[in-house]
């Protein structure tokens, strides 16, 4: 991406902070870093204090569930009473109140990253993995008899 924006060479002159969704509004508010270059739905509370330079992608929520139980559990009407993982200050919180019926938050767990989540849901610790369906997709190795099982989740939401 920063090749993209910044012209051939222009990567190289870039200093890369790594960031999760947890800590990237903060770093762009108090000035750590200038942008965060990833997967970052727009929200109408993220566009009161970031500015977005997209959208550059379409996308939705999508659930992520291992490939054993892609057969019980192939939408939100199936996650109610499920123990489901997401990454903290996501809109895979807001997605999960939102489309799982009977929802209850105690069933719900944030972890800091991607890595930790899908850890989570190989481990058989959630049940399911609720994030944006691009995350997702890219989190799924080739297909295995072990690889997770994804289905879309919600309607198309914008990401910059």
């Amino acid at each position: 991406m920063a090749k993209y924006i910044l012209g051939e060479g222009g990567e190289e002159k870039v200093e890369y902070i790594d960031t999760t969704v947890e800590t990237r509004e903060t770093l762009v508010q108090n000035g750590t870093v200038d942008c965060v270059i990833a997967t970052y739905s727009i929200t109408p509370e993220r566009l009161e204090v970031i500015d977005f330079a997209g959208p550059y992608y379409l996308s939705g929520t999508a659930v992520q569930v291992r490939t054993e139980d892609a057969e019980s559990i192939s939408g939100p009407e199936d996650l109610t009473g499920k123990k489901v993982v997401t990454q903290a200050n996501s809109t895979g919180i807001q997605a999960a109140e939102e489309f799982i019926p009977d929802y209850d938050a105690s069933l719900v767990q944030t972890l800091p990253d991607n890595e930790s989540c899908v850890a989570a849901l190989k481990q058989g610790r959630a049940d399911a993995y609720v994030l944006d369906q691009g995350v997702l997709r890219s989190a799924t190795p080739p297909r295995t008899p072990r690889s997770p099982s994804w289905a879309s989740l919600s309607s198309t939401t914008p990401t910059a």
